[in-house]
């Protein structure tokens, strides 16, 4: 029995069973078994079905379970030796009529570790790849794989249709483009009628001026088809949602809605005439 994790070459903790020893006040429970390799004048003594217990003060190692054919121990004043098969296994000195075994643990002894840190080493590697690794398997779920895996339904465009001008106006800014033009305008504002589909783009140096520009483009369509904007669909950019806008739509009597985060399907079509 050993009450380090560290000391098992391959540990499985499937098994759990209560556990005496001399002293019958304390509980002690066996959360695994594993095999341990034992190290001793270069010679390794392999010690399998071993009892991983946490909570045991020292290891504990049963002759009758090392039993060879022919176990052989010869003791001198306070030290003894194990030897079987003509080869010396261990030995230890003796204290208080127990044997206590000279070894160290080989320092190649396996890792013991989880699942989730290698998958996320490896790139979020498969369980096939974490189980060729030999590591024990995990139940708990990747946050970040699941995210991943999660699919986009289709959008489907159940949006009612402007029949006329000027019924439904979209608006979009893009930029800042980079290099800018040779005029220095770093952005450029779309405009485009639903129900006709005419676009009219107009080219800013600052983001600021998307609300001036506006307001001319509006007034120019307005004048030309002599009927005023009923709906302005734009995103929800700050150079759209603010008090500008807002009290423009109040004093002008138009409808201003804006498309949710990060669906620019909702404003499809300045997205496409961009």
């Amino acid at each position: 029995m050993f009450h380090s994790e560290s000391a098992f070459t391959s540990l499985s903790k499937d098994t759990t069973l209560a556990v005496t020893t001399g002293d019958s006040s304390s509980n002690l429970i066996a959360e695994g078994m594993g095999t341990v390799n034992l190290l001793r004048n270069n010679q390794i003594l392999k010690l399998p079905n071993s009892l991983f217990v946490p909570k045991l003060n020292c290891n504990l190692i049963s002759l009758l379970k090392i039993f060879y054919k022919e176990l052989i121990i010869n003791q001198d004043d306070d030290s003894f030796t194990l030897t079987a098969e003509g080869k010396e296994i261990l030995q230890g000195k003796t204290e208080n009529n127990l044997m206590k075994v000279d070894y160290h643990l080989p320092t190649a002894n396996k890792v013991i570790t989880k699942e989730s840190p290698w998958h996320e080493r490896l790139g979020h590697a498969g369980r096939s790849v974490i189980k060729s690794m030999g590591l024990p398997p995990s139940n708990d779920s990747c946050k970040i794989c699941t995210l991943n895996k999660i699919h986009q339904l289709p959008f489907k465009d159940n949006f009612e249709h402007a029949d006329l001008p000027l019924d439904c106006v979209h608006v979009d800014l893009v930029g800042p483009i980079s290099p800018p033009s040779i005029s220095g305008f770093w952005y450029f504002l779309t405009i485009i009628d639903q129900a006709t589909s005419y676009k009219i783009v107009h080219l800013l140096k600052n983001k600021l001026d998307t609300f001036s520009h506006f307001t001319i483009i509006k007034k120019m369509m307005e004048t030309q088809q002599d009927r005023s904007v009923k709906k302005l669909m734009s995103n929800q950019g700050r150079e759209f949602l603010n008090s500008y806008f807002k009290q423009l739509a109040n004093e002008c009597r138009f409808v201003h809605v804006f498309s949710p985060e990060y669906t620019p399907e909702h404003n499809g079509f300045a997205k496409r005439a961009n």
